[in-house]
């Protein structure tokens, strides 16, 4: 079967306005008014026909069809190819979420990135940290000083209040720390895989909640760009529940709370980095996490995300 392309041009892209017909998107299933994109026999709103392989948006770029799905052009070039991408043999049988075709065989010789998953060719290590198991590419978007964080915090403060997520006393301050210093912060020794964590002061005056200090924010120093982003936000749920004193809630649901938090802003950041690490929070199937995010998830979905948000901060518990 062959290849279909689609040309640069906006007439062969088959991007037209409609006004007459009533065009329905297979995707949500809602009407397309305005610019459509035409492929697979049916019309899609530009941001809903997904890539196969990299299962980003096509947009308005031009894309190929083939055998019932489309693709970006660059990624019908790694479809299409059986070179491996790690020794150059035309013997690649495997590939990864982000289009990489390698020879199977080198899943068990080579070091997975923790963060992203691609395996690590040994040009690519660290040659000052050896047990540093980033890939180049985790390594060149890391945040790694607390000039960028704080570049980078309020953007994900205003997105947060496009959420309907305010803050009234937020400390903007933010520090990085290495594994170890990560966990001292948090208390443990037995948790490898934190990434962010927050601590806390609450005081009593017999039952009553008389104050609430938020102590520290802190993240892993290292870390990718867009998980680094996920993993403020939903710390920044954290602090969010502690400001309006939601303090009941069990560890399911405020962890599902701030995973769904963390899980809207990675999918509406639209990129292929920013899904990867959002198929991650649904892919958890922890009682607290990952049964915590569906529920959540689920909830919202039933209700609406901005009613359980208004219902939250009301009443200090979930809908039930």
């Amino acid at each position: 079967m062959s290849w279909t392309h689609m040309s640069f041009s906006p007439i062969l892209l088959m991007i037209a306005k409609h006004f007459q017909t009533q065009l329905i998107c297979p995707q949500c299933h809602r009407p397309i008014r305005g610019i459509s994109v035409q492929a697979l026999d049916k019309h899609w709103h530009p941001g809903h026909l997904k890539c196969a392989l990299c299962q980003t948006p096509i947009g308005l770029s031009p894309f190929y069809q083939y055998n019932g799905q489309v693709f970006h052009i660059e990624c019908h070039s790694a479809h299409k190819s059986t070179d491996c991408i790690y020794c150059g043999k035309n013997s690649a049988d495997c590939h990864n979420y982000w289009g990489e075709k390698f020879c199977c065989k080198h899943s068990a010789e080579l070091p997975k990135c923790r963060y992203c998953s691609r395996l690590i060719l040994p040009h690519w290590r660290n040659s000052h940290s050896p047990d540093d198991m980033r890939c180049a590419i985790c390594r060149k978007s890391a945040v790694e000083t607390i000039e960028q964080a704080q570049h980078i915090l309020p953007t994900l403060v205003q997105w947060l209040e496009t959420q309907g997520i305010r803050f009234y006393y937020l400390d903007r301050r933010i520090g990085l720390l290495e594994p170890v210093q990560l966990g001292q912060f948090v208390q443990t020794t037995n948790r490898s895989d934190l990434l962010g964590a927050l601590r806390s002061f609450i005081g009593y005056e017999g039952k009553k909640v008389k104050a609430v200090e938020i102590k520290g924010l802190v993240v892993l120093r290292g870390i990718p760009k867009p998980l680094f982003q996920g993993v403020v936000i939903h710390e920044l749920g954290h602090v969010w529940l502690l400001e309006n004193r939601i303090l009941t809630l069990p560890p399911w649901a405020e962890e599902g709370f701030c995973e769904l938090l963390s899980h809207r802003f990675l999918s509406q950041i639209k990129t292929k980095e920013g899904l990867y690490y959002a198929k991650m929070i649904e892919d958890q199937r922890d009682d607290v996490y990952g049964k915590g995010f569906h529920r959540l998830k689920r909830l919202s979905e039933k209700i609406g995300f901005l009613p359980l948000i208004a219902h939250l901060r009301e009443f200090r518990e979930l809908p039930r």
